[in-house]
């Protein structure tokens, strides 16, 4: 893809050309069509559901934005990008073998898996940065200047825990029901940091949410939501690991379903109306 002007997420220096990060990386298979909602239009008073529907961003060469500089695509693609897959693809092959009885019912999942669990926190925080560095405001702002050095530095664990969460769930897509060894990826959805307002609650959870098979995760800013959602797994503690391989446990790991809507399968939102 071409390059765009404008600042790098990780340097702030303007670039004639910035480099298009796919959020999810385009090895997981995020090369085709794909869907990015402004969810705090969609969900505002103004909005015409009935009429327009969910309306987004379309793009055929996978989702992402223009968001890097050369020199901090190519970094975080060689340190972050390897080991990220390697855990997609565990989760992956852990959900096939655990689903081989066809049981569409489950919930959750509980699954060991090796990974080095700080590398792959870091590459979700570069997924969640490059999201919102330009559409987030307040908290995308914030979120960049904290996660700036904790990116730049590999060893670094010194993720702003007290300040943002990172909740994760897995992410099973619309067609499921006819067998997930056929699943082909379609689209995905991607929805910025943005003041949700729970209806009829009218309670603001600032958000960012990521979704694609099989893994999902959500960036909750702590400061400017008036309540915390409750579900998903924290990932506090794999944002604040050593930087060291090692096998990690993770208990009732919850289970997001996608839905269609007209013909473009989506993710729901896992806070947008409810608590899950």
């Amino acid at each position: 893809m071409k390059g765009k002007p404008g600042k790098c997420a990780v340097c702030g220096k303007f670039f004639e050309h910035l480099s298009f990060e796919h959020i999810p990386p385009h090895a997981t298979g995020n090369s085709g069509k794909a869907l990015t909602l402004d969810l705090e239009r969609i969900l505002s008073d103004d909005y015409d559901f009935d009429r327009n529907g969910m309306k987004g961003k379309q793009s055929q060469g996978g989702a992402g934005e223009y968001s890097l500089c050369r020199e901090h695509n190519s970094f975080f693609g060689k340190r972050y990008v390897p080991p990220y897959l390697d855990f997609v693809s565990s989760v992956s092959n852990l959900i096939r073998k655990t689903d081989k009885d066809d049981d569409y019912s489950k919930k959750s999942y509980s699954f060991e898996t090796l990974i080095n669990p700080l590398l792959v926190s870091k590459q979700i925080v570069a997924m969640f940065l490059s999201l919102n560095y330009k559409n987030g405001g307040r908290s995308g702002s914030d979120f960049q200047k904290l996660s700036r050095e904790y990116l730049l530095d590999v060893d670094s664990w010194e993720f702003p825990t007290d300040r943002f969460e990172i909740r994760m769930n897995l992410y099973l897509p619309s067609d499921y029901n006819d067998g997930i060894r056929s699943y082909q990826k379609k689209f995905l959805t991607n929805l910025y940091l943005t003041d949700n307002y729970e209806k009829p609650l009218k309670r603001a959870i600032v958000y960012s949410e990521i979704q694609d098979f099989p893994v999902g995760f959500t960036l909750i800013d702590k400061r400017y939501s008036t309540t915390i959602p409750k579900g998903g797994l924290s990932l506090n503690e794999l944002l604040t690991a050593p930087n060291q391989e090692q096998k990690i446990s993770m208990f009732n790991v919850p289970i997001i379903r996608g839905i269609e809507q007209t013909e473009l399968p989506l993710a729901p939102s896992l806070f947008s109306s409810r608590e899950v």
